[in-house]
């Protein structure tokens, strides 16, 4: 079964999940203009929570859309992640969009390391 601890210890605490869902490179603690509605002033960030072990986005312009990386992910779907259903279908979507492979337990590395070839697929033809 998937959970929130699977997916922090999979996702660099977080940050990987930030990185694949923004759809442009930032750097921690900078700020941007957040993407999930027409902001006007770059005032969000993504950042390390050192109370609560990960990362989380901070949007000072409109708090509605701060929170860890579950919240933010349920705000692109449309779901609020606070009711179990929608919180087990943003964790199906991030296992399933970020290759983590947790749901059947194929994904056996050690939290802090990098899947073989960087998650890469090799085909070879002959």
């Amino acid at each position: 079964m998937l959970s929130k601890e699977e997916i922090l210890a999979r996702s660099d605490k977080g940050l990987n999940v930030f990185k694949h869902y923004l759809p442009f490179p930032f750097r921690v603690g900078r700020n941007f203009l957040n993407p999930l509605y027409e902001d006007k002033k770059a005032s969000c960030n993504v950042y390390f929570d050192r109370t609560n072990d990960q990362y989380k986005l901070k949007d000072y312009g409109n708090d509605n859309y701060s929170g860890d990386c579950f919240n933010f992910v349920g705000k692109i779907l449309g779901t609020d992640c606070r009711h179990a259903d929608s919180f087990t279908e943003i964790l199906q979507k991030i296992n399933q969009d970020l290759c983590l492979g947790l749901e059947n337990g194929s994904y056996n590395h050690s939290p802090n390391s990098e899947p073989p070839f960087g998650g890469l697929l090799f085909i070879h033809i002959f």
